[in-house]
């Protein structure tokens, strides 16, 4: 990885995907920002956006199993004062003292609602929104965001409505996006912002 970040995985499981690493470079972060990572599997979002811009996080994921793997990388890394791994169910989370009005949020969600799902049950629930949809994601991130925070996310090409009319449902202003190959949507919203969306769409060989 980039300037010799290292992340562990457990590949039988689940490891991370190149939508990951698209969503980290469309994400725009400043050094010192309080960003949540909702559903962090295995860190990959969080270790790589404090690498590049410094902001901190708070990496949430329902399994243990992955949080143990985040927990390694982000030692692995020299991270631990900047990012710390939560083990929570993001359906759940409330603000509270200290744990609220957030700069940023990332996900990089769940997509599949059908279809055959793996029997190995950290890569199915890492893939299908059994636990968590792009609704969920919305009002988590309407939760803990302060006025004007982001809200960065992907989903396919097939989603994009959805994932804008999720967004919107719960205060998230679409305000960027970006279509990848025809295949991934990389979008930024910003809670209570105003109506206007910049869209670009980039074919990558």
């Amino acid at each position: 990885m980039e300037n010799g970040l290292r992340i562990r995985v457990d590949k039988p499981s689940f490891s991370y995907g190149g939508d990951a690493v698209a969503l980290a470079d469309f994400a725009r972060l400043k050094k010192g920002e309080r960003a949540l990572d909702l559903g962090a599997g295995t860190g990959i979002l969080s270790i790589l956006l404090h690498g590049r811009y410094g902001a901190r996080f708070i990496a949430i994921e329902v399994q243990e199993a992955m949080c143990a793997l985040a927990r390694e990388s982000v030692a692995l890394n020299n991270q631990e004062d900047a990012i710390e791994v939560r083990c929570a169910d993001l359906r759940a989370l409330r603000p509270c003292a200290g744990f609220e009005n957030f700069d940023a949020a990332v996900c990089n969600p769940p997509y599949f609602c059908a279809g055959t799902q793996s029997e190995n049950g950290q890569r199915m629930q890492s893939r299908h929104q059994n636990t968590c949809t792009l609704r969920d994601v919305a009002a988590c991130a309407a939760r803990m965001l302060k006025d004007g925070g982001r809200l960065y996310v992907c989903c396919p090409v097939s989603q994009f409505a959805d994932c804008c009319a999720a967004l919107i449902q719960y205060g998230l202003q679409p305000k960027r996006a970006c279509i990848q190959n025809q295949r991934l949507v990389l979008l930024e919203a910003r809670k209570n912002g105003g109506v206007g969306l910049e869209l670009t769409i980039e074919n990558q060989k």
